[in-house]
């Protein structure tokens, strides 16, 4: 079932020229889904755990004993991402231990109008570059 922020997403992202083609079983599990016309083949989803990416349809170049060629689907994660530190504690086989950073994904849950207006950023930064 659609909540006011989701309705809100979907009003923002066909605002830009967006299709929405999002299914039954993805409104069910929070899911939006839209392809962009102008920049084809290209697909935006935003998800109620606050993941937002972007797939890329292509041909994959690999020879398919089946087929002659097989298309070929790019996921980008399109959230910001953040360096977080760990520690290694002292062990018998490292007796300092040490310290690093990891990246991590910042997450949006349930902000479907946040995530939205971020992708309509990246599509219009994709559609323009894809014109030259």
């Amino acid at each position: 079932m659609l909540n006011t922020e989701m309705k809100a997403a979907i009003e923002l992202l066909e605002a830009i020229g967006m299709k929405n083609t999002t299914h039954g079983r993805q409104i069910k599990n929070g899911t939006l889904e839209f392809t962009d016309p102008k920049d084809k083949p290209v697909k935006y989803t935003l998800h109620a755990n606050g993941y937002y990416r972007k797939y890329i349809i292509g041909d994959c170049p690999y020879f398919n004993y089946k087929y002659e060629r097989q298309s070929r689907l790019v996921c980008y994660q399109l959230n910001r991402t953040e360096k977080i530190p760990y520690t290694v504690a002292p062990s018998r086989w490292n007796p300092q231990g040490f310290t690093g950073f990891t990246t991590g994904r910042i997450l949006i849950p349930g902000e479907y109008l946040l995530m939205a207006a971020r992708i309509v950023a990246i599509a219009k930064r994709s559609r323009k570059r894809n014109k030259r």
